[in-house]
């Protein structure tokens, strides 16, 4: 049983990683553009409050990133052109 949980997580995790190297900017570690649709912003949106109601530390994490990308990743031009942001 714990195999085919690690099989599938495997599985799964690969599919991700094709798709992130297939939107990728070329030539930059940023992740992809967002999507467009407004319908799957507010789906992903809904899906990270609710997890971080249900886990603090998960809310916390974001909220660090989240200051992180905003007074340091924006201010500095060359860490801005490097993680495509």
């Amino acid at each position: 049983m714990a195999f085919l949980c690690g099989d599938h997580l495997c599985a799964v995790s690969d599919h991700f990683g094709v798709e992130q190297r297939k939107r990728k900017p070329k030539g930059v570690l940023g992740a992809p553009r967002r999507v467009k649709d407004p319908q799957a912003a507010k789906t992903v949106w809904g899906g990270m409050i609710a997890a971080g109601i249900v886990m603090p530390l998960f809310a916390l994490s974001l909220a660090a990133i989240w200051l992180f990308d905003r007074f340091v990743v924006q201010k500095i031009p060359s860490i801005r052109r490097f993680l495509a942001a």
